[in-house]
């Protein structure tokens, strides 16, 4: 199997530009093949490779997931801070819009506040699984951030972004934000 480990920003691994004439397959386009009532058709379109007129899916609370991700690993999409009240006057609006057009993600100034507390919150409780032993050392130290994982399955290149990779490559982590309860009886995966 072929494979590789590419250390690429964000914008380059969403636009999907590893090969000349064709796409990589990663989860998200997966799930969109294999949902109950999606089809080909719908993978085509949330692809930003295959979709000529692909548009980002802007939400503030994947801004308010990219802000607090970036925070925690030191690295990721940039964020812009907006000193607003909301988007809803014509200046913030503008300063949005183009911090999206720079691929740069717009925080309201109480979001990114937000986005601080999450990763402190991310912090405090990995130092406590350190503290009662879960863990043998604190995450995201020795080892490399925002890592692609590009290979080759059966004629098919895939890939994937890991927040976390350590040195000694026993465990790969990813760090994830909800609103929802994390608890592991109530999570399921799509």
């Amino acid at each position: 199997m072929n494979g590789r480990i590419l250390e690429i920003d964000e914008a380059t691994y969403e636009a999907d530009k590893f090969f000349d004439d064709f796409p990589t397959l990663r989860s998200s386009i997966c799930w969109r093949l294999i949902e109950r009532g999606s089809t080909p058709r719908h993978a085509w379109y949330a692809s930003p490779r295959l979709n000529p007129n692909y548009e980002p899916d802007h939400s503030r609370k994947f801004d308010l997931g990219r802000a607090a991700h970036a925070l925690l690993l030191g690295k990721g999409a940039e964020f812009v801070i907006i000193d607003a009240d909301g988007f809803q006057a014509k200046e913030a609006r503008r300063l949005r819009d183009e911090a999206y057009a720079e691929r740069k993600t717009p925080l309201l100034k109480k979001d990114f506040d937000q986005a601080a507390a999450m990763c402190a919150a991310a912090r405090d409780q990995l130092q406590e699984l350190v503290s009662a032993g879960t863990l043998e050392r604190m995450p995201f130290g020795a080892g490399e951030t925002e890592r692609v994982l590009l290979w080759e399955d059966r004629g098919v290149w895939c890939r994937c972004r890991v927040d976390y990779l350590p040195h000694d490559g026993e465990i790969l982590l990813e760090y994830k934000s909800t609103n929802a309860s994390a608890h592991p009886d109530l999570f399921q995966f799509r």
